[in-house]
């Protein structure tokens, strides 16, 4: 529940959907990797991965492929 209450707390009125930010997710991963502010570049991006576990997880894996 209190899961549940900080995610609302965290929730405004822009706010993109786990299908808008995986069509971001390539680029924001490679502006991570060239070491780019994404909260500043992408801020509605950065806050769903701040929410969004399944999303952060993709968004990890993907970056992780981009370092190796």
């Amino acid at each position: 529940m209190a899961n549940l209450m900080g995610a609302l707390a965290m929730t405004c009125e822009e706010e993109f959907a786990c299908d808008e930010v995986y069509a971001l997710l390539d680029q924001v991963a490679e502006a991570a990797h060239r070491g780019e502010d994404v909260r500043v570049l992408m801020p509605l991006v950065q806050k769903h991965l701040d929410m969004c576990p399944d999303c952060r997880e993709e968004f990890e894996g993907l970056l992780a492929m981009i370092q190796s």
